[in-house]
């Protein structure tokens, strides 16, 4: 779903939405990757 703006405080709202979301993304792609690695839930809570 993409933001709907107009008015600038919107627009910078939906800006830093879309940038905590990025990086929720990314940081989510880690965990798999390390989980795929056959780390345990513990690894995997230490390192994040």
């Amino acid at each position: 779903m993409e933001c709907l703006g107009g008015v600038a405080a919107v627009s910078d709202l939906c800006a830093q939405i879309t940038k905590e979301r990025e990086a929720r993304r990314k940081r989510d792609q880690k965990i798999v990757a390390v989980w795929d690695a056959g780390q345990s839930y513990a690894a995997i809570g230490r390192a994040f």
